[in-house]
């Protein structure tokens, strides 16, 4: 199973395009994890997790900003590429629903705040084609 939940805050507003005729975002999610110690002091890591949402899910995120808390459904994949003849990887989480838990982000209007809580889904299922349009 392929299956990622996270919730964090937008370090940017999302970035929405449109390629081959499918538009999708591009976020980056601020993830913090605390831990503690052998010596008992309290540690804060934060790690910052690309997110690509299509279709319909991706339009619905412009109301989004940075600073917005939400919480991402999705799956991981893992892309192989070569750059000036070097091996790389890269990692992202495909979203297939995206809530938001916390107003806009950053300037929301009063509109926006009424958002909270609101769960965004795809128009079409979660899709496992690995073919991705960019």
């Amino acid at each position: 199973m392929n299956h990622v939940h996270l919730i964090g805050y937008l370090g940017n507003d999302p970035e929405i395009q449109e390629s081959k005729g499918t538009t999708f975002a591009r976020l980056s999610l601020a993830v913090t994890t605390s831990y503690q110690d052998k010596a008992g002091t309290r540690h804060q890591r934060t790690d910052w997790v690309p997110v690509v949402a299509f279709r319909g899910l991706a339009k619905s995120l412009q109301a989004l900003q940075k600073g917005a808390r939400i919480a991402v459904y999705g799956r991981l994949q893992v892309q192989s590429f070569e750059k000036d003849g070097e091996r790389r990887t890269s990692t992202e989480v495909i979203a297939a629903s995206i809530t938001f838990l916390t107003r806009a982000g950053r300037g929301a209007s009063s509109a926006e705040e009424g958002a909270e809580g609101q769960t965004v889904e795809p128009e079409e299922p979660f899709e496992t084609n690995d073919d991705i349009p960019y």
